[in-house]
């Protein structure tokens, strides 16, 4: 099914808080909000620069994105519902990220998870991202839109 992309705003800020938390327990098996100061306030921290993404009328995926120069981005918080990992979902919201930020003008994307999270890191890498380093825990990766 196709996803529709909605724009973060108050309406739907605490569903993308939610889900973006259950990723980071899913993955840590705990959820601590003093390491993630900007999921709080996701309005605040991002305002145009995260997207939901919806399956019908239920939202099922976040992403967003830090402005690092002129033509590259950094992308962060990109969650999708564990309930609908592994179905192509994933896929398709990295897909719809990268052809709105290119929209936007930006031609390089960057992100990095933990490297110990093997299945993030072979999604990305399927998705067409390449390793550029390695830093204490976290995997760093690059792709040219």
């Amino acid at each position: 099914m196709t996803l529709q992309i909605k724009p973060l705003d108050q309406s739907n800020a605490a569903q993308a808080q939610a889900i973006i938390e259950a990723g980071l327990t899913q993955h840590w098996n705990v959820y601590d909000p003093s390491y993630n100061l900007d999921v709080s306030n996701l309005v605040e921290h991002y305002a145009d620069r995260l997207l939901t993404f919806w399956l019908d009328d239920e939202m099922i995926g976040t992403g967003a994105w830090i402005v690092l120069s002129e033509d590259t981005i950094f992308f962060v918080r990109v969650s999708v519902l564990e309930k609908l990992q592994g179905q192509g979902y994933g896929t398709q919201i990295m897909e719809l990220l990268e052809k709105h930020v290119k929209q936007l003008g930006y031609t390089i994307a960057e992100l990095e998870t933990t490297t110990t999270w093997s299945e993030v890191v072979s999604f990305y890498l399927k998705s067409g991202y390449t390793i550029t380093h390695k830093k204490g825990e976290d995997t760093y990766f690059r792709k040219r839109l």
